[in-house]
C-alpha cells in the first residue's frame, strides 16, 4: 500500500509546481493509520491494534468547505480456538456422534463514505476542522475449520458401541453484514503549494460497534 501511495504521488507531482492551489479545487489523498475496533466481544481475539488505510477524492468548494468521497479499510481481527461437541446419549440412543475441531476466524471492515469537511481557511497554511457524513459499511467474517467427525453405533452382536464412521474434514465459509450509518471526526491540516497533509481521527458508526481510525494523510491538489 505504501509503495502504491508513493508511486501515485510521484505520478501526480508535476501538478504540484504547475498549478496555483487557489485554482485547484480537486484533491486526492491517501491515508494510513491505526484502528480502534471498539468491539465488545473481544475474548480470544488477537487484540493488537489493526491498521487501516484509505483513499479520498475531494472538492474544495470554498476555503472553509470541502466535499469528500472515500474508500476506507478499517483493519481486521483474527482468533483461533478449539471446540468439541457430541450428541446422543449412551444407554438411550443407538448411535453417538463426536466432533472435535480447530477454527480460525477473521473479521474485517471496510466502508464507502461521502461527506463534508468544515475547517478554518485551508489556504493559510495550518487549518483545523470537523469531518462528518454518511457511510455504507461492510463487515466480513471468514471462517476456516478442520477437525474429526466420529459416529458410533450400537452393535447388535456385541451389544456395545463401535466406530461406524471416523473421518477428518475441512471447511471454509464466510458471511457479510452491511449497513448505513453516520461518521464524524476532527482534522488538522497543513497545505504547502499543491501538497495536502492532515492528521485525522474519525469514528465510523456501525450496527453494534463504532471503529475509529486515527490516520495521517498526504495528497495533492490538481
Amino acid at each position: 500500500m505504501r509503495k502504491l501511495v508513493c508511486a501515485m504521488l510521484l505520478a501526480l507531482s508535476p501538478f504540484a509546481s504547475a498549478h496555483d492551489p487557489y485554482s485547484s479545487p480537486l484533491y486526492l489523498k491517501f491515508s494510513f493509520g491505526s484502528v480502534d475496533p471498539d468491539i465488545q466481544e473481544l475474548d480470544g481475539y488477537n487484540t493488537d491494534q489493526p491498521s487501516g488505510y484509505g483513499i479520498t477524492f475531494g472538492y474544495q468548494s470554498s476555503p472553509f468547505l470541502a466535499l469528500e468521497s472515500s474508500y476506507i479499510h478499517l483493519g481486521e481481527l483474527s482468533k483461533s480456538y478449539d471446540y468439541s461437541s457430541n450428541y446422543g446419549e449412551q444407554g438411550w440412543d443407538d448411535y453417538l456422534v463426536e466432533r472435535a475441531a480447530s477454527v480460525d476466524l477473521n473479521r474485517s471492515w471496510s466502508t464507502q463514505a461521502i461527506g463534508a469537511v468544515l475547517t478554518t481557511n485551508v489556504y493559510q497554511g495550518f487549518s483545523a476542522g470537523l469531518r462528518f457524513g454518511y457511510h455504507k459499511w461492510e463487515e466480513e467474517t471468514d471462517i476456516s475449520e478442520s477437525g474429526t467427525y466420529t459416529q458410533y453405533e450400537m452393535s447388535s452382536s456385541s451389544g456395545s458401541y463401535e466406530v461406524y464412521i471416523s473421518e477428518d474434514y475441512t471447511s471454509e465459509y464466510s458471511y457479510r453484514t452491511e449497513g448505513n450509518d453516520p461518521y464524524y471526526g476532527v482534522t488538522l491540516g497543513f497545505g504547502a503549494s499543491n501538497w495536502v497533509f492532515s492528521a485525522d481521527y474519525t469514528v465510523y458508526r456501525m450496527e453494534d460497534t463504532s471503529p475509529a481510525l486515527g490516520s495521517l494523510s498526504v495528497g495533492l491538489r490538481f
